[in-house]
């Protein structure tokens, strides 16, 4: 026998047949449901305590009862299962779960459907009654309720039809419907009110009525206890009828509620009575509906599950229009999906059309759409999602529009998105999505919307962003991403978002994050990215994460990175990365990841590092990176990172490192980078890299490298590496290539060196090099760069 997750192990440590109350915090998920709840009908009303009830005999029977018996008499096999509220009067709720057989009809003293146990929607219901349990001392401002799981199965409509006959019942009639002599599940009637006469009556404390006429088809869930202030008219009734029946037995026959006397206000004939409330909806109408109509279907009708599934099913439908998504969230439709995603979590129907309605409104990268986003988080959405993932791990659909739904929850790159990604991971999100793609391999729909799920939960740098993105790692999910893009090699969307999952859940300069790197090329990452860059050249999304994945992968400097690099270069990453920045030159984010990988697999000074840097050359990388740095002046990041990759790429003192130096000048590149620097001076890593690679380039003795130096002080370059030195005197960096740089291009004998060594005495170099002396007095490499330059310049 199945126990519920949370029990624990084994059903937890309670005896086989005694009920253990487990109190719970008020940040859990359970409690969050249950405030959801209670909110429907009394949002004054203030959670004060929550217990869960574990007990082994009670669930196997229910859970037996539902699964293999009533599933099979109900249509679609959908068993009606509902939360739902139920009083214990003078007795409190430990005492009644003390029995036996819990809740048992067979002690109920009636009411107006016969010798049942009475469970109500709305919680109103039973505290505006006398059925909850009032806790002594609190002037019945503090009350005690169940909230009971039952499994409704096919019910019997009663409506507000009252009589001596429905008063008489001890079990539902036979259905209309279905094989003969088979009888209803339970009975349904209602909206009523405690303490008012006649059936039918509406108020605040009106409720659907559900009875049920056999223990197994419930389990008390949990005990909870709520504050909240009394009106007059219910303290007196309480006080009235504090010694009449029990709570275990339903609702007791309504004494008559007394007119307003003359001139107190009552505002004529229609204060005595109330309009009855309508029926629910047929699906019908419900497709006929409006938005704001089938929000207000879905708030009044959710527990009804047919009725839940059609308004999720219409407002899906309705907020394909973008337009229309605001006035679904006005109209309350965010908190009601939600609400009908907790009230119905067995009914798969209702999960996927409920998930499905949540992608539709929650879409949008304007204010609005966070807004909606952030609502929908608000409303316990998240935990609505996750719960949906995890109840349902064979069904494709509810795992496909599930994770959607988290893709567009935890969508945003600001704190707020932050903390839904984190609130995400704690619900249990990230093992339910790498749960999801392993159930349902061979679904390309499951594995791309998971892939972008496990993407945007494990999206950051922080701490919790780390901690995330290894939790992902230590379920498996690296193994699932790589074996989806096995699966699917043809699916572009899917390859693209196992690229850019890769990424995320590689990135990190840490232990755990090298580790992570390291598991992920056991896992075979490098050679599906690759092949998914050769499947799909021309889709720039599958390019730009493909690079950005390589890149990610092949960072570090440790013997296992350099390893990871050759495995890269050896399965063709740097031809699919040059080929990424020659088919999508105007794409600034394939322009920015496509250097970055180039330069982490051309790093390194060991003769097979060399060879990569040539075999780049020999691709077209050289003229590639500065037609990405050219084509993109304002993208610091494109900047940066190809200012990164020509100094790995051109790095080198053999006549083939020379030879890449002078394709890079004839490239154009000297006159790119300085112009790079001219544009972002307060950007570090662009003074650093772009100091970086002109000293790179300008290296050299022979006629050819005079020529480069000179090109590099005709453009600038010369007031540049001094405008970044005394920009970021802190940065270390920044000052070691910055002297490098000034040297290499003030390097010479004849006049044009002379001339230029002058021309950096005048823009401030001997000032800014007893600058860096002074700065960082312990860095040896700065030091003696500095001190070279110092000499240089007299």
């Amino acid at each position: 026998m199945a126990y519920p997750d949370e029990w624990g192990a084994g059903g937890g440590d309670g005896g086989p047949a005694e009920s253990k109350l487990v109190p719970l915090s008020m940040q859990s998920n359970e409690a969050l449901l249950i405030k959801t709840l209670l909110a429907r009908s009394c949002p004054s009303a203030r959670l004060s305590r929550v217990q869960r009830v574990q007990n082994k005999m009670l669930w196997r029977a229910y859970a037996n009862y539902r699964d293999d018996q009533l599933v099979h008499t109900c249509a679609g096999r959908d068993v009606n299962e509902m939360l739902l509220f139920h009083g214990t009067a003078e007795r409190a709720a430990e005492d009644v779960l003390a029995h036996q057989n819990g809740l048992d009809p067979r002690f109920s003293n009636g009411g107006f459907y016969g010798q049942g146990i009475y469970l109500a929607e709305d919680p109103s219901y039973p505290i505006g009654g006398r059925y909850a349990h009032r806790i002594s001392g609190s002037g019945g401002s503090r009350v005690q309720l169940l909230i009971v799981k039952a499994a409704l199965g096919s019910q019997q409509e009663m409506g507000q039809r009252i009589s001596a006959e429905t008063k008489a019942m001890r079990m539902p009639d036979v259905r209309v419907e279905g094989p003969p002599r088979l009888l209803y599940d339970s009975v349904r009637g209602g909206p009523h009110r405690p303490f008012v006469s006649g059936g039918g009556e509406n108020g605040c404390d009106a409720s659907f009525i559900h009875v049920v006429y056999e223990s197994r088809q419930m389990y008390p869930a949990y005990v909870i206890e709520v504050e909240m202030e009394m009106g007059a008219e219910v303290v007196a009734a309480v006080q009235n009828n504090s010694a009449e029946g029990s709570a275990s037995a339903g609702p007791a026959p309504k004494r008559q509620r007394h007119a307003a006397p003359s001139g107190g206000g009552g505002g004529g004939s229609g204060s005595a009575a109330h309009a009855p409330a309508a029926a629910p909806p047929s699906d019908a109408e419900v497709r006929a509906m409006g938005v704001a109509a089938v929000a207000a279907a879905l708030r009044a009708h959710g527990s009804v599950s047919r009725v839940a599934l059609a308004a999720c099913v219409r407002l899906g439908r309705l907020c394909k229009e973008a337009q229309i998504r605001q006035a679904a969230a006005d109209a309350g439709a965010i908190e009601a999906i939600v609400a009908a995603l907790q009230a119905h979590p067995q009914v798969a129907d209702v999960q996927q059309f409920g998930c499905r309605a949540l992608v539709d409104v929650c879409i949008g990268t304007d204010a609005a759409g966070f807004a909606r986003i952030q609502r929908a988080a608000d409303a316990g959405g998240i935990e609505a999602i996750v719960a949906a993932l995890q109840a349902h791990p064979q069904v494709a659909d509810v795992q496909d529009y599930g994770c959607c739904a988290l893709v567009n929850v935890c969508a945003g790159t600001d704190a707020a998105a932050f903390a839904r990604k984190q609130r995400a991971a704690d619900a249990g999100g990230i093992d339910a999505i790498v749960a999801a793609m392993q159930a349902q391999p061979q679904v390309a729909d499951v594995q791309q919307s998971g892939c972008m799920a496990l993407a945007n939960v494990c999206y950051g740098t922080d701490a919790a962003a780390l901690a995330r993105k290894q939790r992902a790692a230590n379920v498996g999910g690296i193994e699932v991403v790589v074996a989806a893009m096995q699966a699917h090699p043809w699916v572009a969307d899917v390859q693209e978002y196992g690229c850019c999952a890769l990424g995320y859940v590689c990135s990190g300069s840490d232990a755990a994050a090298l580790a992570r790197k390291q598991r992920a090329a056991h896992a075979g990452i490098i050679e599906v990215v690759v092949a998914a860059m050769l499947a799909h050249p021309q889709v720039a999304d599958v390019q730009d994460y493909g690079c950005r994945a390589m890149a990610s992968v092949c960072a570090g400097s440790d013997a296992a990175s350099f390893t990871r690099i050759q495995r890269a270069a050896d399965a063709g990453g740097i031809e699919v990365a040059v080929a990424a920045l020659q088919a999508h030159p105007r794409v600034a984010s394939v322009q920015q990841n496509g250097c970055l990988a180039m330069g982490n697999v051309c790093a390194g000074t060991d003769a097979a590092s060399l060879a990569r840097k040539q075999r780049a050359a020999d691709a077209g990388a050289i003229e590639a990176i500065v037609a990405a740095v050219q084509a993109h002046p304002q993208v610091a990041d494109v900047q940066d990172f190809g200012c990164w990759a020509l100094g790995n790429v051109c790095f080198g003192t053999d006549a083939a490192a020379f030879a890449r130096k002078q394709r890079a000048t004839d490239a154009g590149a000297i006159e790119a980078v300085v112009a790079a620097m001219q544009a972002h001076p307060r950007v570090a890593d662009v003074q650093e890299f772009g100091c970086c690679v002109v000293g790179q380039v300008c290296a050299g003795t022979d006629a050819a490298a005079l020529a480069r130096k000179q090109r590099a002080a005709d453009a600038g370059g010369i007031e540049l590496f001094v405008a970044a030195m005394l920009a970021h005197p802190q940065v270390a960096d920044v000052q070691d290539y910055g002297c490098r740089a000034l040297a290499y291009v003030c390097f010479g004998s004849d006049a044009a060196a002379r001339a230029r060594r002058q021309r950096a005495r005048i823009a401030g170099a001997t000032d800014a090099v007893r600058a860096v002396l002074q700065a960082h007095p312990h860095d040896a490499n700065v030091q003696r760069r500095a001190q070279r330059l110092r000499d240089l310049l007299v």
